[in-house]
């Protein structure tokens, strides 16, 4: 998206008060920055990336091997910025502007429904712009 100065810029946003570090589950690397975390409730203070139809806890936001197979990372819980979105989705899964979106598995997202219809729940998080493979997203 290239910027105009007559338009609104929906992205990116950060509030700095909720921005925590966590303990990532092994396997995510730096590649794995900017996508949907779940809580990993394996452990205190863990999160691992958003698996199918989880709930998005946050949006990992930088990555740090700390050696000893301890991998942290920065997790945004309130933001207002881009999140992925799974390839090849169909009906209800395609996200739209004000869905609610949850795990659609590596991180990715999709749209929260319940099998018949899309179930937005805007006090979990909104939509409110969609990409080609991306959704600019608020979670408050």
């Amino acid at each position: 998206m290239a910027y105009n100065p007559n338009s609104v810029v929906n992205y990116t946003f950060s509030f700095e008060d909720f921005v925590f570090t966590y303990a990532l589950a092994a396997g995510t690397t730096a590649a794995d920055v900017g996508k949907a975390v779940e809580l990993d409730t394996s452990a205190a203070g863990k999160v691992k990336l958003a698996t199918d139809d989880a709930a998005v806890f946050g949006r990992l936001e930088t990555f740090e091997d700390r050696g000893n197979g301890l991998l942290v990372g920065a997790v945004s819980r309130k933001f207002r910025t881009k999140l992925p979105v799974k390839d090849g989705l169909a009906g209800n899964e395609v996200p739209g502007l004000g869905d609610t979106v949850v795990g659609a598995g590596a991180g990715e997202v999709k749209a929260l429904e319940d099998g018949t219809s899309k179930t937005p729940d805007q006090n979990v998080n909104t939509v409110i712009e969609v990409g080609t493979d991306f959704v600019i997203v608020e979670k408050f």
